[in-house]
């Protein structure tokens, strides 16, 4: 009976060890995944071929609008990685996007001797997740990616807005490495009887007269917060509160359907350590 009990033993470590062998296999496998697929964005609206290119990378996703020179939405995931690296640059360090025609979007001349300043919808690669892509850090810093912003708005609450998503990915940061799916873009909504700012540079970039960002920090679509914020100076004062907004809300102004599958994105991500 003793030898039964051993060997009986004995053949539930190895099954134990058997299944977390799989797991970590399963983990790896769908870690992998999601930096060479990038998001998963194919259920949101980016499907007029005439007016919009779809362009998917191994660390984002963008849909970009051929009428506004400029990205429709961009998606991203990131963790609290992305907020180790510092992302900066001027007009000049930024390569036009070789996906889309020159003429259909911004260049370093645009942005010469212009009021206005270069938004970028990225988060920072961290330098794991170029390791693991093989996503060339060149590709956080193209015009395709980019929209015009008011400099006071730039400097000020965009980075309020950006620093919630940095909250909610250091949110139980000590448990596991937390993941965030970000949707953003410019929007062109009437604001004193006009759809955009003013028109910038020789390849006529509209002014967005708003910008918005998605956030789904869990893979509950019922976690998500979304955001409608002025392209203009606001006091840092303002809460956030007052420019969120319902997803119903949401997809009604900007036309941007599906948002709800941001969610499902982080559903292949598995917490590793840091």
């Amino acid at each position: 009976m003793g030898e039964e009990k051993k060997e009986t033993a004995k053949n539930e470590n190895l099954g134990s060890a058997v299944i977390l062998i799989v797991f970590i296999f399963i983990g790896v496998v769908l870690i992998f995944g999601i930096f060479f697929s990038g998001p998963r964005a194919d259920t949101l609206s980016c499907k007029d071929s005439k007016r919009s290119i779809a362009i998917n990378r191994d660390l984002y996703s963008l849909c970009f609008n051929r009428e506004t020179r400029q990205p429709y939405w961009v998606l991203q995931i990131l963790d609290q990685r992305s907020f180790k690296s510092s992302q900066s640059g001027s007009p000049k360090d930024y390569l036009q996007d070789p996906e889309i025609p020159k003429s259909e979007q911004a260049s370093e001349m645009e942005y010469k001797h212009s009021h206005w300043v270069m938004g970028n919808f990225l988060f920072p690669f961290s330098k794991q997740d170029e390791e693991l892509s093989g996503e060339s850090s060149q590709d956080q810093y193209l015009f395709s990616v980019t929209s015009p912003q008011d400099p006071n708005f730039h400097k000020g609450y965009w980075e309020k807005l950006r620093d919630r998503v940095k909250t909610l990915s250091m949110k139980d940061r000590m448990l596991f490495n937390n993941h965030v799916a970000v949707l953003s873009g410019p929007l062109f909504l009437s604001k004193d009887g006009r759809t955009n700012k003013g028109i910038l540079g020789e390849n006529q970039i509209p002014i967005p007269t708003y910008f918005f960002q998605v956030i789904a920090p869990t893979t509950n679509a019922n976690d998500i917060e979304a955001y409608i914020v002025p392209n203009e100076e606001i006091s840092e004062a303002v809460s956030l509160d007052d420019f969120k907004v319902s997803i119903k809300e949401f997809e009604k102004k900007t036309k941007i359907k599906g948002v709800e599958s941001i969610a499902n994105d982080l559903q292949v991500i598995v917490p590793v350590p840091m």
